[in-house]
């Protein structure tokens, strides 16, 4: 079972399996952390607990990550496994998904 969380310091962790079921709770955690960032941050969503992200999470994730940067704020992702890694490049949402700089596995 997946779950998403945000957390107090401009984190939203994903964890387990989320599938098309779980996209409007992502959505909901994003925009929840997304609305305390200041112009300039950035918010992190947190794979490493993750172990598989479908590709309706990935778009809801995108699509808040426009949307933010539109704001000034910066998205990026961090961890997760190689498969998810791989949707991403495959599916084109790499255009708008960034994976932090400091992830060893980026």
């Amino acid at each position: 079972m997946g779950n998403a969380q945000a957390t107090a310091e401009d984190v939203v962790r994903l964890e387990g399996v989320l599938d098309g079921r779980h996209a409007p709770a992502v959505r909901a955690a994003l925009y929840e952390t997304l609305a305390s960032v200041r112009h300039g941050g950035t918010c992190t969503v947190d794979l490493s607990a993750a172990t598989l992200v479908d590709l309706t999470v990935l778009r809801a994730v995108a699509v808040a990550s426009r949307h933010a940067e539109r704001a000034g704020v910066h998205v990026v992702l961090r961890g997760g496994p190689a498969a998810v890694r791989r949707c991403v490049q495959l599916s084109g949402l790499g255009r708008w998904l960034r994976w932090d700089r400091s992830d060893s596995a980026a």
